[in-house]
């Protein structure tokens, strides 16, 4: 790694998005020579103090790897089947879990009902996971093209309750246990008062939508994102779960085989709930006040991971993902 290199372009990539609204970041980029970490920006817009490595930020939706950790695990086990009929709230459905994980349902996302974005925003956020998987149920499923994918909070969430089906506890026990622990990294979902605050550019006055209105997101509680989106941590800490979950460490040949199964080409394409961008594998994602991302690009073994204090930019550009793959093409 050519550190010098990097820190560069994190520097002129971060001034770039700052103009564009962005307080705050943490990185961490690492390869098998060499490790650069880098806290730039505030932890709020007034400047009151700088960025730290420590800070606690929101994980978004790299939780997601999370929850293809656990079910991974648990089919090697022998406790779940990832391609018989999924078992859902009100019966079976026609779709298989590894389906869910590619997101290849045609599920929606209970964001996509108004009332439903209207009830979590009034409430800040404190609904449980299994009312919006519920109600991204209720909209029905979209028909979908041979090879097309569509995105939806739902299909990870219909997993997370599957796993909990089979092993018979709570997803965030079976996480701590199978994913968390053996890392020594802590499972957080709440954030500490003294955490960043999180920005969002957001359709006024809701913070749900994505908009053109700056807003301070900082007490939203994303509990409808539950294990899709609701962990939380410092960037070292991302960084420690991003690489055991992104190359399969602890899983048999099989399982990271099953993880790494990509299906087709294309820009964006899915293994299982794992995200490969041309050569980068791994997740990013946003909820409102905070943006994530973390990546491992096998050929070089380079590996970032980023958080920053806003969710969205004006045009909806993710400010992690925009810095890491910055990174990423200085390298």
């Amino acid at each position: 790694m050519d550190r010098l290199t990097l820190q560069a372009a994190a520097h002129a990539a971060f001034d770039r998005l700052a103009a564009a609204g962005l307080p705050g970041a943490t990185l961490v980029a690492s390869d098998p020579t060499a490790t650069l970490e880098l806290a730039l920006g505030s932890v709020d817009r007034a400047a009151s103090a700088p960025m730290a490595l420590p800070a606690p930020m929101r994980f978004a939706s790299v939780s997601k790897l999370v929850i293809a950790y656990v079910a991974l695990s648990l089919a090697e086990d022998g406790a779940l089947d990832l391609d018989a009929p999924l078992q859902g709230p009100q019966g079976a459905l026609p779709v298989t879990l590894a389906q869910c994980a590619a997101h290849r349902t045609g599920f929606r996302d209970a964001l996509e009902d108004p009332a439903f974005r209207a009830r979590a925003a009034a409430a800040d956020g404190r609904i449980a996971w299994r009312e919006a998987m519920e109600a991204g149920l209720a909209l029905g499923r979209v028909a979908l093209a041979p090879g097309e994918r569509r995105y939806a909070n739902t299909n990870a969430l219909l997993i997370a309750a599957a796993c909990e089906r089979a092993a018979g506890a709570a997803f965030d026990a079976l996480a701590q246990r199978r994913v968390f622990a053996p890392i020594g990294v802590p499972l957080m979902t709440a954030l500490p008062d003294s955490a960043p605050k999180g920005y969002r550019h957001a359709r006024a006055p809701g913070a749900l939508e994505y908009g053109d209105t700056l807003v301070d997101a900082s007490t939203h509680i994303p509990g409808w994102a539950g294990p899709a989106g609701g962990y939380a941590g410092d960037v070292r800490a991302l960084m420690r779960l991003g690489t055991r979950l992104a190359q399969g460490d602890g899983l048999s040949a099989p399982a990271r085989a099953r993880l790494h199964g990509f299906e087709h080409g294309g820009a964006r394409t899915w293994g299982f709930l794992l995200q490969r961008d041309g050569a980068v594998v791994g997740h990013d994602g946003d909820v409102p006040g905070y943006a994530a991302r973390y990546g491992w690009r096998p050929r070089d073994g380079l590996r970032v991971a980023v958080l920053a204090n806003l969710s969205n930019l004006v045009d909806g550009t993710n400010p992690a993902a925009a810095l890491a793959d910055t990174l990423f093409a200085a390298q």
